[in-house]
C-alpha cells in the first residue's frame, strides 16, 4: 500500500532542495542545493524526473553551478518495490541505483547496499504530506556524508 501511495506522490512533484553533509565533520554542511522537478510519465510504471537547478558550496561564497539530473522511477507492483536509476550514460543505458520497499508506516528503504569504488550507497525515504525526503547514505574509507532530497 505504501508503495502505491509513494508512487501517486511522485507525479505531484514540482521541487526539489538539496543538503549534503559530512558526518565525519560533526555532521557540518558542505552544499546546499535548489530546483525544480519537471516530472514525466512514461508508461503507467515509468516516471522520469527531470532535475535543474543551482548547486552552492557553503565554505565558498558565490560560488554556484548549474545541476541538471535525470533519473528513472520504475515501479514494480507484484513485488511492491521501486526501482531509481540514474540517466547519467544516456536515455539507452540507465545506471542503476537502488531497489526501494515499504519497511514501515512512511518508510522506504533501499533493499541492499550499492558498492561504487570503496563507497557503500543506502537510501531511504520518508513520506510527508504531498512532499517526501530521500536521504542517501555514503560510507567508505574517506567518506561519511548524508544527503537530503527534500521534493515537494
Amino acid at each position: 500500500m505504501l508503495d502505491k501511495i509513494f508512487w501517486e506522490l511522485l507525479k505531484e512533484i514540482k521541487t526539489i532542495n538539496i543538503t549534503a553533509c559530512s558526518k565525519t565533520q560533526n555532521s557540518k554542511i558542505f552544499s546546499i542545493g535548489k530546483g525544480k522537478v519537471k516530472v514525466n510519465i512514461i508508461t503507467p510504471t515509468t516516471i522520469k524526473f527531470i532535475e535543474f537547478g543551482m548547486w552552492g558550496y557553503v565554505y565558498e561564497k558565490n560560488v554556484e553551478i548549474q545541476f541538471k539530473n535525470i533519473y528513472l522511477w520504475r515501479y514494480n507492483e507484484d513485488k511492491s518495490l521501486i526501482t531509481l536509476e540514474h540517466l547519467r550514460y544516456g536515455e539507452n543505458n540507465p545506471f542503476f541505483l537502488f531497489n526501494l520497499i515499504p519497511v514501515k508506516n512512511e518508510l522506504l528503504r533501499s533493499s541492499s547496499a550499492i558498492l561504487c569504488g570503496n563507497d557503500n550507497y543506502t537510501a531511504e525515504i520518508k513520506l510527508k504530506e504531498h512532499s517526501f525526503i530521500l536521504k542517501s547514505f555514503v560510507n567508505g574509507p574517506n567518506k561519511n556524508e548524508e544527503i537530503l532530497y527534500f521534493y515537494s
